[in-house]
């Protein structure tokens, strides 16, 4: 849920670098009008970028984990890259830009794929309730031939041992 607005963050800072800003002033300003984890990841860059030290974030903001903390790796070693070699720094977050914005665009797509079968497992799981609805509208009594017989119970109870691994295989995909 992170990644749009770090996604936001870099696009913003792309834009100071295009526009000429110097790098510390450019992070300072996209870390400034940002929000969220966006801004985040920009504040940890700044803090890296003012150590100066080239090896990273430091460790107090680098968690290391997670889609933001691996984007503010990419973005420090980016940093570090275009110090110590002359590589634009400006190029390096553009692509490290189009690289987070290829990944949002095929996690929405993953999910939109599995908004189907999903859906099924949920509706197939809620079938053996409508069977008992349907059996009470008919007349019959479900719940009393369920739990008044040892047949009853045990038929209920692997039913509703199959009906719970449905539902944690659909919560599963």
């Amino acid at each position: 849920r992170a990644l749009p607005q770090v996604l936001r963050g870099l696009r913003a800072l792309t834009r100071e670098l295009r526009a000429g800003a110097d790098p510390l002033a450019a992070v300072d300003g996209a870390a400034r009008a940002g929000h969220g984890a966006g801004a985040d990841v920009l504040n940890g860059l700044l803090v890296s970028m003012r150590a100066g030290n080239g090896n990273g974030p430091p460790e107090a903001i680098a968690d290391g984990e997670g889609p933001a903390g691996r984007v503010l790796d990419a973005l420090c070693s980016g940093w570090a890259l275009s110090r110590q070699h002359g590589v634009a720094f400006g190029r390096v977050v553009s692509g490290i830009a189009d690289q987070l914005s290829d990944e949002l665009v095929a996690e929405q797509e993953r999910v939109a794929q599995l908004a189907g079968p999903r859906m099924s497992g949920y509706v197939m799981a809620g079938l053996p309730l409508m069977g008992l609805l349907l059996g009470a509208g008919m007349g019959v009594d479900p719940v009393q031939v369920l739990i008044g017989s040892d047949a009853g119970r045990l038929l209920l109870l692997v039913g509703v041992a199959l009906m719970c691994a449905g539902l944690l295989w659909s919560a599963r995909i």
